[in-house]
């Protein structure tokens, strides 16, 4: 790997998965929603709460992974379109 960045053709199956799953995940994750100050007390699968708790927990993650949060803002591009 040159260049210290990763070129993806094709979306993984996984990403898309997740993303049907639960769509509100990736404008939190992208910053296009901002997080609450306070977490929502309860989860609810597929639901706006479960999203938030998603980003909180996984965001170091996926700010730590070089071009994790452009993948997944290419992914969701392509799928509105």
């Amino acid at each position: 790997m040159m260049g210290g960045s990763v070129k993806l053709i094709a979306p993984s199956k996984g990403l898309k998965e997740a993303i049907a799953f639960n769509p509100f995940v990736p404008a939190f994750m992208l910053g296009r929603k901002r997080i609450p100050k306070q977490l929502p007390s309860f989860v609810s699968p597929g639901r706006e709460d479960e999203a938030i708790h998603c980003a909180v927990e996984g965001i170091v993650s996926w700010l730590k992974t070089p071009g994790a949060l452009e993948w997944l803002a290419e992914v969701v591009a392509q799928s509105q379109s």
